[in-house]
């Protein structure tokens, strides 16, 4: 009976934690609406990165102080994830994130489960 307890405990400490920290992960369908025709700033050490997300499946960049130029590519949802395709920023490679949002706050995850980002705070507005 005690470790049933426990157990139960444990989950509803889990489950409350979830719940206040507001962060939930995106399916497939809510990333395609949170993303199209959004912009997100990203804020690096080395700057801020400003992107807008089109419907049409484009994504234009630009760095806030003008320190890289700007650039263009493609995103598209794949499953539950976020694809993109920069021209030149991110190496120019094809890369795919799961996607968690709080509020207006964005946290990209890779494969394996860990923070794309773990330092560079990223925002979401329409």
């Amino acid at each position: 009976m005690t470790k049933l307890l426990l157990s139960f405990a444990a989950l509803l400490a889990l489950l409350s934690v979830d719940a206040v920290a507001g962060e939930k992960k995106l399916t497939g369908a809510e990333i395609k609406a949170a993303y199209t025709g959004a912009k997100t700033v990203t804020t690096r050490s080395y700057g801020t990165f400003i992107a807008v997300w089109k419907a049409d499946g484009t994504i234009a960049g630009k760095e806030k102080q003008g320190g890289f130029p700007p650039d263009k590519g493609k995103w598209w949802v794949k499953g539950d994830t976020l694809c993109r395709k920069w021209g030149a920023w991110a190496g120019g490679i094809e890369e795919c994130f799961g996607v968690s949002l709080n509020g207006k706050k964005v946290k990209l995850w890779r494969a394996d489960g860990s923070d794309a980002y773990p330092n560079s705070p990223i925002t979401l507005t329409k």
